[in-house]
């Protein structure tokens, strides 16, 4: 989106909200991108699901996994096919500085809506060479930039810190996965100046009811929990919109079930360190989508695992 730094915070405001979700990079059996597979998600995302935006190229797209070349393919495959169905945000982080600028600019230059920085997980640590980290990246663009607070990183930014950098003048929006209380602290902390999504389905009920927060962004639960003809989320979330907050209360509680199996494969996993990305892509497999194997180093699940999961997802109703 090529606006004036000025107008990214504004633009962020008006235009982050609704259900934004994670995706994957779905690859063929010999473990090369599938760029058909990818075009029927996203029309799956867009039509089926009403998806209102995407974050592409992250953790649940194995970024680390796919070379530069490759990331910028995906992205433009996903303009190609959603610009104007749902808004674009592309994870434009690397090990190098200068590829993650170079990742930054191709995101500007071919019209995603919003790039994302995750907290530097190689390098520098200290908050002052954090800062400089973000400060660096920001000036070298005008596209928004959505920081990405993961603890998955081997840290968390401090509120303080994240206060700082929301005064970047094209900084407009947060992905924070930590405690809540540490997401209290940095909405206190940020006021109105940007965006802030604590992107844990779970939480999302509270955090709309309590907190204001406008939009879910954005992790895989709503193509994991929902389908076509079954949308729990996208309902609670209408519900307390109009006011109906005992009535959304009730379909949320519905989905504990299906959390519990979330936090069994998906969740749990990853918050002791281990990435659950095959489990993740075969759970979109049993639902019809496209998915494919891990690339490695990452292992893919073994027929026992696959067996359990889907058997999980039986048992909570989800697949027949």
């Amino acid at each position: 989106m090529n606006y004036k730094k000025r107008e990214v915070k504004e633009y962020a405001r008006e235009n982050m909200k609704g259900v934004w979700v994670a995706i994957t990079n779905p690859f063929t059996d010999d473990g090369e991108p599938d760029e058909k597979g990818l075009r029927r998600n996203l029309n799956y995302y867009a039509e089926d699901l009403k998806i209102n935006g995407i974050f592409c190229n992250g953790i649940m797209g194995e970024f680390w996994a796919l070379t530069i070349p490759e990331r910028k393919k995906i992205l433009e495959i996903i303009i190609e096919r959603s610009k104007g169905r749902m808004l674009i945000s592309v994870l434009t982080t690397h090990h190098s500085i200068r590829e993650t600028i170079e990742l930054t600019q191709h995101a500007q230059e071919i019209g995603a809506d919003f790039a994302v920085l995750t907290n530097p997980y190689i390098g520098p640590r200290t908050e002052s060479d954090i800062y400089s980290y973000y400060l660096t990246v920001c000036k070298s663009v005008n596209i928004g930039i959505v920081v990405f607070n993961t603890p998955t990183n081997g840290y968390s930014m401090s509120p303080s810190l994240i206060e700082k950098l929301s005064e970047i003048e094209n900084i407009c929006a947060i992905k924070t996965t930590d405690a809540m209380d540490h997401t209290a602290e940095v909405r206190r902390k940020v006021g109105n100046r940007i965006v802030v999504s604590d992107p844990l389905e779970e939480r999302l009920f509270f955090n709309m009811v309590y907190f204001g927060q406008q939009v879910f962004y954005a992790d895989p639960e709503p193509y994991l929990y929902q389908t076509k003809f079954k949308q729990p989320i996208r309902e609670y979330i209408e519900l307390i919109k109009e006011g109906k907050v005992k009535n959304a209360l009730e379909i949320f509680n519905q989905l504990n079930p299906i959390r519990k199996v979330y936090m069994k494969w998906i969740m749990g996993p990853l918050q002791k360190g281990m990435m659950t990305n095959a489990y993740l892509k075969y759970w979109t497999e049993l639902l019809g989508m496209a998915s494919g194997p891990v690339r490695p180093p990452l292992s893919q699940a073994t027929d026992e695992q696959k067996e359990e999961l889907r058997q999980d997802l039986i048992n909570v109703g989800l697949i027949n």
